[in-house]
């Protein structure tokens, strides 16, 4: 994608990514190839500009401190104008020229992405720098360690000889013009002649004033918001928000996190209820730039994100941000709240995907610009979903999508006699895509969100299904009436769950990213006759997935699925009938040899050790001498043949009954094994394990039937389903 530099200073040449090299292979390419890519944009354009004027300043931030700096944008609670974002002061550099010769603050890995700031545009140097002296933005040369942190005194003044180490704007661009000058025979470092200069050289220092601005246009202090003017960036009240980001090297781990870090800003910064006229909403198309000292500046344009993203979903180890990799027993509010600010969104993605295509919204004509990359098919699009995450929205209406594609499918199979389309159908192998990212990335949240909306969206398609059949039956079953409506997503407005309390040791099952319950509770904590659910979605195929992981979380979620399935397809009662035979054959067996019960639990110990079975505790040689084990089976077996005899085993009430026989369960070791046969799971799955798996289910069922996040809408021929 960029020439791959891991050198970019002495202080950095020892660096490693492990996330990154990991997936590196086939990174290193050369920015010669930038030169066949479609030119930037003019916002992108704009941004190089200042670069190469140096109107720029650019900031690295310390991976973990992105939350803290964020923060500062917002308003306190104690300033009377919310309506404007605060601003504050903060040390950035003056790059050279285009971005060359000189190297950012920090290592390149802790500080792997940073943020570029327009400075306030003055046509008088004089007058510039008077208000450099006025608001005490403070400037010091390349090489100079000014710590101002440390070398204040307690009104703000700055001391131990920082204030006279301080320079001008102008010889500031001076001294970097000498840098990039081929002529020069040294350089001015620290305030210092460096003879013969230097390959690469220290940063500078600007302490600047960042943020300020409306947070939405229109509006302002003195008026009743029309017509107001566009904010305009000064050293007194602030630059504004980031007009770019740019990372320092181009592994794939540094772009993903550049990626994430935009979708980061824009959560933090814009707000909804501005509407069109929120002004963080820009960041959603915020310029992204690859800076090193060598080449400089370089854009990473619609063109090359959609390669970049094509060849993340087609070749990479998908992989979560490192730093806050969670588990299903991780219960830190923060990560949980980062992980979901980083979630990309796949409409945005497909917008991009048009914008590269060139192609006009209203008359779609193709702008005739060289597009050498392929689009994403949906496949890519669930694994980059499953395997680095993105939005509640974007993931539903991409299957939707797909549901639409299988019912066009079907009634093409339909109309023209020709055999109906094989199973699986294309929803469930976007899923499917999906999850096995998931299981790559060993991401439960992920793979949690996959099953509950492909749940939610499955549920919809058979419930239209169910709807059309009806009224073809009732209209003499012509083949127009017969036509699925298209449907597109409406009032997309997917709850998002309280987080978990700090140190909780695990979140609540409604989890982030996914719809569920704002407190956490299950469903299975109502009664059965409270919640109408639709029978369970189309089975998925995990069983390959399922013996590729050891994620407790993920064992949930495959889990899940293989009790939906089992549910599903039939399987579960007719295993349920084979089981209750088996122990009414032991019960029947034991109660006449006491022999035979310690030959019993002496072959169970072993099958536990051989099978590495999953047991909550040893189960005690005294139950089987006595007469406890045979009780407990016996119990077992006359409540399963009771939930045979009454209960729907595709319906909320069987998941309600599978539920209390694990509540029953001390220290199973048969009875275990039974309902693992039973549900569909492999010996892997302890008490606590079948348990998360069935409360899974339960949620995915109850959330198909109460949702109403998706609706069907009459698209009128001729227009996008979108409008």
């Amino acid at each position: 994608m960029f020439a791959n530099n891991s050198n970019n200073s002495r202080n950095d040449e020892h660096d490693t990514d492990p996330a990154a090299d990991a997936q590196n292979d086939g990174a290193d390419k050369t920015n010669s190839r930038m030169e066949s890519q479609r030119g930037p944009s003019s916002q992108e354009s704009h941004v190089l500009s200042l670069l190469a004027n140096q109107r720029a300043a650019v900031k690295t931030l310390r991976n973990a401190d992105w939350d803290g700096f964020l923060k500062k944008f917002v308003p306190a609670d104690e300033e009377e104008d919310k309506r404007r974002y605060a601003s504050f002061r903060t040390s950035c550099s003056l790059l050279p020229p285009c971005g060359k010769k000189m190297r950012c603050f920090g290592s390149l890995n802790e500080f792997s992405v940073g943020v570029i700031f327009s400075l306030p545009n003055y046509t008088d140097d004089v007058e510039e720098q008077d208000a450099i002296e006025s608001t005490k933005t403070w400037i010091w040369p390349s090489g100079y360690a000014a710590k101002t942190e440390f070398n204040l005194d307690h009104r703000g003044n700055l001391i131990n000889g920082r204030d006279e180490a301080r320079v001008s704007l102008n010889s500031l661009k001076s001294n970097n013009n000498q840098y990039t000058d081929p002529n020069s025979d040294g350089y001015e470092i620290g305030g210092r002649f460096v003879k013969g200069g230097l390959e690469t050289v220290p940063y500078n220092e600007l302490l600047l004033r960042v943020g300020g601005g409306p947070q939405a246009s229109g509006h302002d202090d003195d008026s009743d918001g029309e017509n107001v003017p566009p904010f305009v960036p000064t050293y007194a009240d602030g630059v504004g928000l980031p007009i770019g980001l740019f990372v320092r090297t181009a592994s794939y781990g540094h772009l993903m996190a550049m990626l994430r870090a935009r979708s980061r800003m824009l959560a933090r910064l814009s707000n909804p209820d501005n509407g069109e006229r929120d002004a963080g909403q820009r960041l959603k198309g915020l310029p992204l730039f690859f800076i090193n000292p060598e080449e400089g500046a370089t854009v990473l344009t619609l063109e090359l994100q959609n390669e970049l993203l094509h060849t993340v979903a087609k070749e990479l180890n998908p992989f979560q941000n490192p730093s806050i990799a969670t588990k299903v027993r991780d219960g830190r509010k923060e990560a949980m709240q980062q992980k979901l600010e980083e979630l990309l969104d796949l409409n945005e993605i497909q917008g991009k995907q048009e914008d590269a295509d060139g192609r006009d919204d209203e008359g779609g004509e193709n702008k005739k610009m060289n597009v050498t990359s392929p689009r994403l098919t949906d496949e890519e699009l669930a694994r980059i979903a499953g395997g680095f995450g993105a939005t509640d929205e974007s993931v539903a209406s991409l299957l939707m999508r797909a549901l639409q594609h299988d019912e066009h499918d079907k009634v093409e199979a339909a109309t023209t006699d020709l055999p109906n389309p094989e199973e699986p159908g294309h929803l469930q192998s976007v899923v499917n895509e999906g999850l096995t990212a998931a299981v790559r990335a060993n991401d439960f949240h992920t793979g949690r969100q996959l099953l509950i909306l492909y749940t939610l969206v499955a549920s919809h398609g058979e419930k239209r299904k169910s709807l059309r059949t009806r009224k073809a039956g009732s209209e003499d079953g012509s083949a127009e009436d017969s036509q699925p409506t298209p449907i597109a997503p409406k009032n997309m407005e997917i709850p998002t769950p309280t987080p978990p309390p700090v140190g909780a040791s695990e979140p609540p099952e409604a989890g982030p990213f996914s719809v569920g319950y704002d407190d956490g509770s299950s469903p299975l904590l109502l009664s059965p006759d409270a919640v109408h659910t639709h029978p369970p979605p189309p089975p998925l195929d995990t069983d390959r997935l399922r013996s590729a992981t050891n994620s407790d979380g993920l064992l949930a979620v495959l889990g899940a699925a293989a009790t939906l399935r089992s549910m599903q397809d039939g399987g579960a009662r007719r295993r349920a009938s084979e089981v209750v035979e088996a122990v009414e054959e032991w019960v029947a067996q034991g109660e006449k040899d006491v022999a035979f019960r310690v030959a019993s639990w002496r072959d169970l110990r072993a099958a536990h050790h051989d099978l590495k079975i999953a047991t909550d505790n040893k189960s005690s040689m005294m139950s089987f001498i006595g007469n406890k084990a045979i009780l407990n089976r016996k119990k077992f077996a006359m409540h399963l043949q009771e939930v045979i005899s009454t209960v729907d085993f595709g319906g909320f009430s069987f998941i309600t009954e599978i539920n209390g026989m694990l509540a029953a369960m001390n220290t199973p070791c048969l009875r275990l094994e039974l309902l693992q046969y039973i549900l569909g799971l492999d010996n892997r799955y302890s008490v606590a394990h079948v348990k998360r798996s069935v409360e899974l289910a339960a949620t995915c069922m109850q959330i198909s039937a109460n949702s109403t996040i998706l609706e069907t809408t009459e698209v009128e021929e001729g227009k996008d389903a979108s409008s």
